[in-house]
């Protein structure tokens, strides 16, 4: 993970992935669910995990997740000149932001090196990134989606960021 133009970028651990099959298919007509949770070691056989995408590895979390689709305020595309794949740049309202500031600060500053959040979309997970800064507002998964995938999980999730907008001006 690095800490590039403001934005916090979470690098996946499974590279060379398939896509989601669920992702592949319109977005925009199908609501999509978006959650950030804690990693934690997994102690017994019995905890909930889940297991990313693309390999083995089973991975647990700490309670709720930390935001969800209902604290996006918009999403894109997100393209860097160092990388030709390109990420999801997810921004948060200040109530998400202030969530994601709290457990990053917490998770660098562990003296038994740093935590780890799991990014999952319609309830798969599909990203595990290792916190090497604080952050808040701007998230970017990178390495997680192919470009058609972005595209439309963007264009999803700022529909359902402005049917919520729409709501609330009635």
């Amino acid at each position: 993970m690095k800490n590039f133009s403001g934005a916090f970028i979470l690098v996946t651990l499974a590279i060379g992935i398939a896509p989601l099959p669920q992702l592949a298919m319109k977005l925009s007509s199908i609501h999509v669910t978006v959650q950030i949770f804690e990693i934690v070691d997994c102690k017994t056989d019995h905890d909930s995990g889940m297991t990313l995408r693309g390999t083995e590895t089973r991975y647990c979390f700490a309670g709720k997740a930390i935001v969800n689709e209902t604290q996006i305020e918009s999403a894109s595309v997100w393209v860097s000149e160092y990388d030709p794949k390109p990420g999801l740049r997810l921004k948060f309202k200040p109530e998400g932001a202030a969530h994601l500031r709290e457990t990053s600060t917490r998770l660098v500053a562990r003296t038994d090196g740093p935590g780890q959040l799991g990014f999952v979309v319609n309830g798969k997970l599909v990203s595990v990134a290792t916190v090497r800064d604080i952050f808040g507002a701007d998230v970017v998964v990178a390495n997680a989606f192919d470009a058609e995938e972005c595209q439309q999980l963007a264009a999803t999730l700022n529909a359902q960021a402005q049917q919520v907008r729409n709501k609330h001006q009635k």
